[in-house]
């Protein structure tokens, strides 16, 4: 047992070595002590970090895989409409007086209709009203662009990447949820003394998989100096986070 230990201690200790030049490389460092307590008391936090995993490892898998066939199956689309634009061309159009066709909002966004030059009115939240006829051919290739539109925002949406913000005269911790709008975010307060300002910075910016290396710094100094008695959630928080390393 001895020999399993001081072999388990040496890896401990190199991947803190590790980690420790990862941190000075990025200039986060400095973050260590708050950002320890915090995520030593702080639930809510750890489980941030442990979605931020989960959302990294489906970024490099099956849901970027996905989002790469549904852009693929756009571009096919669209060029299977302009084909069929030039086949349908001369086909007879059936006269039932004014010219018009309803098209629900349920089953269009008006991305789709934009798209493929279609001129319409939106008379109210139901509903697009086009001024000429639409074949069943185009209703449903329409109706297909709509739904895949939609299948690649959702898989997007659900993967979209965050970033963080430390500001140092304040020692707050801002975690947006999406880098590109910028607008939804939680905050925390770290307030430790080894935080200071330094070469004229008022903040750093954080990427999320940054941050996930700051937990696994954390988490591997608490697991090597921690008994499991002491600190079980913590130690449960290390071998979550173990399970998605392979991203980073």
């Amino acid at each position: 047992m001895s020999l399993y230990r001081s072999a388990l201690h040496c890896i401990h200790l190199s991947f803190d070595r590790f980690l420790t030049e990862y941190l000075k490389t990025y200039d986060l460092l400095p973050l260590r002590l708050s950002l320890g307590i915090r995520y030593l008391t702080d639930e809510p936090f750890r489980r941030r970090t442990l979605e931020t995993c989960t959302k990294l490892s489906r970024i490099q898998g099956y849901e970027q895989e996905q989002i790469s066939n549904l852009e693929d199956a756009l571009e096919k689309l669209e060029a299977r409409y302009w084909v069929q634009k030039v086949l349908h061309k001369d086909d007879e159009i059936p006269y039932t007086g004014p010219i018009h066709t309803c098209l629900l909002t349920a089953h269009f966004d008006h991305e789709t209709l934009s798209c493929f030059g279609i001129d319409y009115e939106q008379p109210d939240e139901t509903g697009y009203n086009v001024k000429a006829y639409i074949p069943p051919w185009e209703e449903s290739l329409l109706l297909e662009h709509t739904w895949t539109r939609r299948q690649l925002h959702l898989t997007k949406r659900l993967l979209r990447e965050g970033v963080l913000e430390y500001t140092y005269k304040n020692q707050q911790l801002k975690w947006y949820r999406d880098k590109r709008s910028m607008i939804e975010y939680d905050s925390w307060r770290l307030g430790s003394g080894d935080v200071v300002m330094t070469d004229g910075k008022e903040s750093i910016w954080i990427e999320e998989r940054d941050m996930v290396m700051v937990a696994l710094w954390v988490a591997n100094r608490a697991a090597m100096w921690i008994g499991a008695q002491d600190a079980k959630p913590l130690l449960d928080f290390v071998k979550n986070l173990d399970t998605y390393l392979y991203v980073l």
